[in-house]
């Protein structure tokens, strides 16, 4: 979202349990505002949605990042993948693992993807183009990371979403230097950084920075 973020929620009153409901939240005027499926998807996977959800089975769990060549790359919690090229065709799927354990979550660099890799504490990042890792930061051995859930970009860094040590971290996409950045009391599942403004998602909710 231009403005802010989008999400889903699953029963909200007057709809069934599991049915789910679309919302967008201006961090500039602090609405939240009832949305369309169809909207939802325009922000999420751009202008040409249609071509893409249309192939996938399901739109909401998964994460995606659009790279520099105008391809968009998608990810299941599963490490399932699906990559569409320029035109929006679905031109590869495959599983993207590290060690034998799953990858999840989506920022790009360039025309590389960075994902979490929670089991082995650690992100990767990935070349659709070669479809080879090229780079790995931290480790089972190491303390960078307790169990990455998430992880977002802007223009000079990394955003990484620790869900075992309770941080938001960040990488340079300069020289690859981790910092620290929050701490919390619990877990952190999402955070976003837009219009001067900070998301965070914690266990206990969503949170305005």
């Amino acid at each position: 979202h231009p403005a802010g973020a989008v999400f889903a929620i699953a029963g909200v009153s007057g709809t069934a349990s599991n049915e789910l409901s679309f919302f967008s939240f201006d961090v500039r005027t602090r609405a939240i505002d009832r949305i369309a499926y169809e909207k939802y998807l325009e922000y999420k996977f751009g202008s040409f949605y249609e071509d893409i959800a249309s192939v996938l089975t399901d739109t909401v769990s998964c994460s995606c990042a659009q790279l520099a060549d105008g391809s968009t790359f998608v990810i299941y919690t599963n490490g399932d993948t699906g990559i569409f090229d320029a035109e929006h065709d679905l031109v590869r799927t495959g599983r993207l693992y590290y060690r034998n354990q799953p990858a999840m979550g989506a920022a790009a660099q360039d025309g590389d993807v960075w994902c979490c890799v929670p089991r082995e504490n650690l992100i990767i990042r990935y070349s659709p183009e070669r479809d080879l890792i090229t780079m790995r930061i931290g480790g089972t051995s190491v303390t960078t990371f307790g169990r990455p859930v998430d992880l977002t970009a802007d223009d000079e860094k990394l955003y990484i979403c620790s869900h075992g040590s309770k941080t938001v971290k960040t990488v340079s996409k300069k020289d690859y230097s981790v910092a620290d950045l929050l701490e919390f009391t619990e877990p952190v599942y999402r955070y976003i950084r837009t219009n001067g403004f900070e998301i965070v998602a914690l266990e206990s909710g969503v949170y305005l920075l």
